[in-house]
């Protein structure tokens, strides 16, 4: 679990996403979270930063090591981010051969 309201995501395998760096259940303008728990409950989220390496040879697939970074709206979204994410894989593609597998944590700004 973590505490506050922001969630950083980091990836432990390469992830296939559909909009190249930015995962597809992240919209590209808003950068609003396009993801549901238990497929109902809405996350109030947004993607507000990343930090990607280059892509790797293979189909442009991002690298492991790249990390993203979300708040949520309340706390209580931050968890359900956490659950949705956190050791599970969430590529576009080829999730099942276990791409896009992340780590959750917290993040703060530096000051």
């Amino acid at each position: 679990m973590v505490p506050g309201n922001r969630v950083k995501w980091v990836l432990l395998s390469p992830g296939c996403f559909s909009g190249g760096w930015l995962p597809g259940w992240v919209d590209r303008e808003s950068g609003a979270v396009l993801l549901k728990e238990n497929k109902e409950t809405a996350v109030d989220a947004r993607l507000v930063a990343a930090c990607v390496p280059k892509p790797v040879a293979v189909s442009g697939w991002n690298p492991a090591g790249s990390v993203y970074y979300f708040e949520c709206g309340t706390p209580e979204d931050a968890q359900r981010l956490y659950r949705i994410l956190h050791g599970k894989t969430k590529s576009d593609a080829l999730g099942e051969q276990e791409l896009g597998l992340g780590v959750c944590g917290q993040w703060n700004y530096v000051q």
